[in-house]
């Protein structure tokens, strides 16, 4: 699937960077391009699939804010089901 390589090649723009201060403008822009790569196929296949991607977001951040609820999970590691 070509989202999934897309993926793959945003991980490798960012697997060596230590953080926000080690991304040059030049590496930022590559980033970028590859983020651009992986919405643009991600947003293909929910046109194909006819899922509504803001709407399929929205709900999972209500999943995982009812899953993970900060009152109960700071400070925790633990895997929650």
């Amino acid at each position: 699937m070509a989202v999934s390589g897309e993926a793959g090649e945003l991980v490798a723009e960012l697997q060596w960077a230590s953080g926000e201060e080690s991304l040059t403008l030049e590496k930022r822009a590559a980033v970028a391009a590859e983020m651009a790569d992986v919405l643009i196929y991600l947003c293909r296949l929910a046109d194909v699939l006819d899922v509504d991607l803001i709407v399929a977001a929205e709900r999972k951040l209500e999943a995982d804010g009812r899953r993970y609820a900060v009152d109960e999970v700071r400070g925790s590691a633990a895997k929650r089901r």
